[in-house]
């Protein structure tokens, strides 16, 4: 181990010698990919082979949300399958088939969470729509996505049984952790593309390059992971500490502004959950320095910070609500079923003079677009039946990260994507579901 640390630091020296700097963040970084690899392969090892199947299943659907490419909406309608969507599409079909392979060898669960059966129907909704869409093929397989995405969560429930909700977690938290490594590795290696230029507090915003996050996403991804840690949900302090430091690191560095409040207001829940003592004297020593300061000056300095130097931009919230004035005439001519999920939002986008921006920005617009009213409404019956029940929980770590991460999704989902097209967030907000129902039947069985 002495010599290739040895030999790798040389190696370093050698590049930046030769003013090579990136081929020198690579090398160095190597040691960091060995032990990752490492520890991948010695878990997979010791995990029970319904856990792996699991995780191969969920895998594949996690690779299929993957963007390494921009398209504008016309090169989409000349071209619907170039072959990154063929990659895309083939990975959803086999994840699919697997699913349907594995929950074939086993029983499928006889009562599911009141939040994923009201998810379930919000699928069967987003089918329906996409049926009667203008752009069927479209709409259709976007409610196809959500239906494996479904199917691997209800076969996961049936082959883990009562483990399946830590499990989840655990899954979904080493995605979005491994995901935010890769962004800050090319945050070192391909800065020029890593980090966008921001007029803020700090000049640049962190985003993903290969593949492709924006800072947003970045800062959704951050903000869940230091809830996680913050909440003390792992199993180690050390684990904690990594979540919650790494998290925060990474939300400031995307400068996600929607996402930084979001964490002040969940975090100060979750730590008066744990220690209200110590919020609470927090709190009291917080008045003399806003009398101290003035809250006039305080909220002046916050706005200049918030406003990234575009202050004409944050009345529409960063021209969200011009998004969704145009979307309205939409909404009104098709509002019960909508005109089936991602169709009609790129065309109001496109009509605006966007053709890159793939979605409304808004959980629930783009919902009431592609579901119309019915299936937006059992949406956000998902949303409050998984929040509720997280609330019954709160008592125990994992409990109160499950609360912490949905209050967070909640809060994105009215500036953002997150549950009603397939991506990460959508795995996410099952893992986070299911989880909650599961402690509340631990803690209903050993009461």
């Amino acid at each position: 181990m002495a010599f290739v640390a040895f030999a790798i630091a040389g190696a370093v020296a050698v590049f930046v010698a030769a003013e090579r700097p990136r081929p020198a963040v690579v090398v160095a970084f190597l040691p960091l990919l060995m032990v990752m690899l490492g520890g991948i392969v010695k878990a997979s090892a010791r995990a029970p082979a319904n856990v792996r199947a699991v995780a191969i299943v969920l895998g594949l659907l996690v690779a299929s949300t993957l963007v390494w490419r921009t398209r504008t909406t016309a090169a989409l309608d000349a071209n619907p399958l170039d072959v990154a969507a063929l990659v895309r599409v083939a990975l959803v079909v086999t994840a699919g088939i697997a699913a349907v392979i594995l929950a074939s060898r086993r029983p499928m669960p006889r009562a599911l969470p009141t939040s994923l059966r009201l998810l379930g129907v919000y699928v069967a909704v987003a089918a329906v729509s996409g049926l009667a869409s203008p752009l069927p093929l479209q709409g259709s397989y976007r409610a196809f996505e959500l239906g494996v995405g479904f199917l691997a969560a209800v076969t996961a429930v049936s082959l883990l049984h009562w483990r399946a909700g830590a499990i989840l977690v655990r899954f979904v938290v080493g995605v979005l952790g491994g995901i935010l490594a890769v962004v800050w590795i090319e945050a070192l290696i391909v800065p020029t593309r890593a980090w966008s230029p921001s007029v803020s507090v700090l000049p640049y915003e962190l985003q993903g390059s290969f593949p492709q996050y924006s800072s947003n996403t970045v800062g959704l991804f951050a903000g869940l992971i230091a809830l996680y840690g913050l909440a003390e949900a792992g199993r180690t302090r050390r684990a904690n500490n990594l979540a919650l430091i790494g998290g925060l690191a990474t939300l400031v560095a995307s400068q996600y502004r929607t996402g930084i409040l979001a964490f002040i207001a969940v975090g100060l829940f979750v730590l008066w959950q744990r220690r209200p003592g110590r919020v609470a004297v927090l709190l009291v020593a917080a008045v003399p320095i806003v009398v101290g300061l003035g809250w006039g000056r305080i909220s002046e300095q916050s706005a200049q910070a918030f406003e990234k130097g575009r202050p004409e931009l944050v009345g529409s919230l960063d021209s969200r609500t011009v998004y969704w004035h145009a979307a309205e005439p939409f909404i009104r001519q098709r509002p019960l079923l909508g005109w089936g999920l991602n169709v009609e939002s790129r065309r109001v986008l496109a009509s605006l003079g966007d053709q890159t921006t793939s979605t409304i920005h808004s959980t629930w617009v783009e919902a009431l677009l592609g579901t119309g009213m019915v299936g937006t409404a059992f949406l956000a019956l998902a949303f409050v039946s998984a929040v509720r029940q997280a609330l019954r929980s709160r008592g125990s770590p994992l409990g109160l990260a499950v609360v912490a991460m949905l209050a967070f999704m909640c809060v994105r989902s009215i500036t953002g994507t997150t549950v009603e097209i397939f991506d990460v967030g959508f795995i996410v907000f099952v893992a986070l579901a299911f989880t909650a129902a599961q402690l509340e039947w631990l803690r209903g069985t050993s009461s």
